[in-house]
């Protein structure tokens, strides 16, 4: 198959808008961390975990042609709690991004393995752009703007504290500075409840490094 698939080229600040618009519409509420399951299953779609999904088909998790059922592997979806969030904020964010190159790709496939096959045909350059915009939205679909910099203005006052203690003890930056700003990534994460790797990238995202601490 040919690909001539068109993939916009989005900003950052178009995926944060996406994000926000989505998640004012599928939790107005606003608490945390964002119920990303239900609103999965309130959408209709079914999730269906599959043993060993992972290690068949070099996949997390799929979205069907028909966006009807995201499959995940049964091992991600039973133990790795954080990893699983982000998965379905990642499989979301492909159907809210994307919907048109689903309606291309499927056509008259319906067939899971074939579908699958042909996700991975994509080429690389269109297959990077996509997942970055699905991994992009997925952050800040989990964790919102406003409350990731409240979060992170509550908690940087202790973590500045060690590093001052640190200071005074004659201890290098070099030594301090990346296990301080891990510190202080984990305690931002814990309502989210996403990995300190997402907050990492959230923050960065945000103009917050640990040169600020």
């Amino acid at each position: 198959m040919a690909f001539e698939i068109d993939v916009p080229w989005l900003e950052i600040d178009d995926l944060r808008r996406r994000a926000e618009d989505f998640l004012r519409q599928k939790h107005p509420g606003g608490e945390l961390p964002v119920p990303v399951e239900l609103i999965v299953e309130r959408m209709g779609i079914d999730i269906v975990p599959v043993p060993d999904f992972r290690r068949l088909m070099d996949l997390e998790a799929c979205t069907s042609a028909d966006l009807s059922t995201i499959r995940v592997d049964k091992y991600v979806y039973e133990q790795i709690d954080r990893r699983y969030r982000y998965t379905l904020a990642h499989e979301l964010g492909h159907m809210v991004l994307h919907p048109q190159i689903f309606a291309e790709l499927r056509e008259d496939i319906h067939a899971q393995d074939a579908w699958i096959e042909l996700i991975r045909g994509i080429p690389a350059n269109i297959q990077s752009r996509l997942e970055w915009q699905a991994y992009t939205f997925a952050g800040l679909f989990l964790v919102p703007t406003k409350p990731l910099l409240a979060r992170y203005e509550a908690v940087i006052p202790g973590v500045r504290a060690d590093v001052r203690r640190a200071k005074a003890k004659g201890i290098r930056r070099t030594a301090w500075a990346e296990p301080a700003w891990c510190n202080l990534c984990e305690l931002v994460a814990e309502p989210f409840n996403v990995s300190s790797q997402v907050i990492q990238k959230r923050l960065d995202s945000e103009g917050r490094s640990s040169k600020d601490l």
